[in-house]
């Protein structure tokens, strides 16, 4: 199948050095196999709770033609449920668009007889570890609890973490982002990112 144009995904994590080596592995992926970097960066710093019209992964996916291809490091990037990651590749395989995931080695596509097979199982994976990972740090925080242990930032510590990152802070400031994609980044409140940056002035 003709490749058009290469799409790039990315969604960022609190650890934003995740930004870095997300994009690293889909632009070595690129120039190996095409020769070239993605046409298109996409990059979200909303939650992936959050439906995939409601990201901008909506937005890419509304661009995409036949023969286009997106690229991201591996399906748990689009979406946080097995239904949100099964939406995204009925979208791209209706519009005859292709997904391929780096850590996966995975092609889904109309070329792959086996594609929406091999994304199901994929997709139940991703979302039965993230379950998995939320009990376990439920029963953590149940278990402090119950031995007294006060959970939670000490008071007073926020403008001091914002303080660590203040470069971050005003980076992202420059690229544009808001508050609030600022504060999903660095886990605060985007109150308490515009504190932070009028205190900055």
């Amino acid at each position: 199948m003709e490749t058009n144009e290469i799409f790039a995904y990315i969604r960022i994590s609190k650890d934003t050095s995740d930004i870095d080596n997300q994009r690293f592995q889909i632009d070595e992926y690129c120039k190996q196999i095409y020769g070239k970097l993605p046409d298109h960066y996409f990059e979200d710093v909303i939650t992936g709770k959050a439906k995939a019209n409601e990201r901008e992964l909506g937005k890419l996916l509304n661009k995409m033609k036949k023969n286009d291809l997106l690229i991201g490091v591996s399906t748990s990037r689009f979406g946080r449920n097995f239904f949100d990651v099964m939406l995204t590749g009925s979208i791209l395989y209706d519009k005859g668009a292709a997904l391929y995931t780096i850590q996966q080695n995975f092609d889904f596509s109309k070329r792959n007889p086996f594609a929406k097979v091999f994304l199901s199982i994929y997709a139940y994976m991703d979302e039965a570890e993230r379950q998995s990972i939320s009990d376990r740090t439920k029963a953590a925080l149940d278990k402090k609890r119950a031995a007294g242990q006060k959970l939670g930032r000490p008071f007073g510590t926020t403008s001091s973490v914002l303080k660590e990152h203040q470069k971050e802070v005003l980076e992202y400031r420059k690229k544009g982002l808001s508050f609030t994609a600022i504060g999903k980044i660095l886990g605060v409140t985007r109150q308490t990112v515009s504190a932070f940056l009028k205190a900055e002035k």
